[in-house]
């Protein structure tokens, strides 16, 4: 990945080293700096929510994928999932895809929760 920092008229890569000045180049794979974490309580009927993480260039949008263990769940998609009998004494986890016009999408997965009970 490419990145700079210029506010002059001449495209310069000029500033204060800032990281908060860093612009990723069109193009450029977006990566997740920080992975994606779940929160919420790991037993039978508990919603978990996924946290985004940090990206190299900040999404515009994400798409959601969980996982039980390291087979996908049908049809969970979205930023919560709630879980089920078939979870129970399983590790969860979430893969979590950003997008954003002119980059290409990055993904990245969260850690697996704890066993739920």
């Amino acid at each position: 990945m490419v990145l700079g920092v210029g506010y002059n008229g001449f495209h310069q890569l000029t500033g204060t080293g800032d990281r908060s000045e860093l612009t990723a180049f069109a193009g450029q794979r977006i990566s997740a700096y920080k992975a994606p974490t779940v929160s919420g309580t790991t037993k039978v009927g508990s919603t978990l929510t996924a946290k985004n993480g940090s990206w190299s260039v900040k999404p515009t949008g994400y798409t959601y994928q969980w996982y039980r263990g390291s087979t996908a769940i049908s049809g969970a998609t979205s930023a919560t999932y709630k879980l089920t009998s078939a979870e129970k004494g399983r590790k969860i986890k979430v893969r979590v895809k950003g997008t954003r016009t002119s980059f290409t999408s990055g993904t990245a997965y969260s850690p697996a929760t704890a066993t739920v009970g």
